[in-house]
């Protein structure tokens, strides 16, 4: 009887312990996620939190060096539309998807959502 005992509860202990790996993250997917929003700031983080799965939000990314053609093939392939280029900067638009396929690619090193400008007014005297 109590050789069936522990038998019954060792059988429910490895039940436990396999359904608790089972359902925890992998460290690598856990540190990859990690190293992925490390590259977003502030705004490009609240934006993300902040928009439907389907919605484009614009954004400007920087490259460790310029863009070869390998790497402007792999950009394309995340969906993100590039609108400009200036050196390593460019600014795009994409959905969190694509945004975060783009933030995975090892040669970009940083994303930045949309901060608005408010011009000054020209308050100078023109005589």
């Amino acid at each position: 009887m109590l050789k069936r005992q522990l038998i019954h509860r060792l059988n429910i202990l490895i039940v436990l312990c396999l359904t608790l790996i089972s359902c925890s993250t992998p460290k690598k997917s856990l540190e990859a996620t990690n190293q992925i929003t490390a590259k977003y700031d502030v705004v490009m983080r609240k934006n993300l939190k902040n928009i439907q799965p389907d919605e484009r939000i614009q954004f400007i990314f920087k490259c460790k060096n310029k863009v070869s053609p390998i790497e402007r093939k792999n950009l394309s392939d995340t969906g993100v539309t590039i609108n400009s280029e200036i050196g390593t900067i460019l600014t795009a638009e994409g959905t969190k998807e694509q945004i975060a396929k783009l933030a995975a690619l090892d040669f970009v090193i940083r994303l930045e959502g949309p901060t608005p400008v408010k011009l000054r007014e020209d308050n100078s005297q023109h005589k």
